[in-house]
């Protein structure tokens, strides 16, 4: 059996639809705001930002789920509107990797002194 190049582009569509569904599952599980959106919505929004977090070079599950959570809490522009995620993003220093557990690390410091 042969795998054609169009049948495997198919099937990476259909595992980041998958996958989107998940994202939108937890966020919706983990953040009210969340839970009050639609789920379509939601995923529309999701999909958007996986694409986004793919141009930053993040392709596992995790560093993509790292990115489209800071997203959620922060917006779409954060890495605008602050120097230090928009210096590391850029880094091309740092794996995908690293930069995804920067930013983890990053954003649960940045929530934790808002509430605190």
């Amino acid at each position: 059996m042969i795998i054609r190049k169009q049948q495997l582009a198919r099937f990476a569509e259909c595992m980041d639809f998958r996958y989107c569904d998940i994202l939108v599952g937890f966020l919706r599980e983990h953040f009210p705001d969340a839970a009050a959106t639609s789920f379509e919505a939601m995923r529309s929004e999701v999909q958007q930002t996986v694409t986004a977090a793919r141009r930053w070079q993040f392709s596992t599950e995790r560093d993509i789920a790292v990115y489209v959570t800071t997203v959620w809490l922060l917006g779409s522009d954060f890495h605008e509107r602050m120097a230090a995620p928009n210096q590391v993003l850029n880094a091309v220093d740092r794996s995908p990797f690293e930069k995804a557990t920067w930013l983890a690390d990053w954003t649960t410091n940045l929530m934790s002194a808002l509430e605190g």
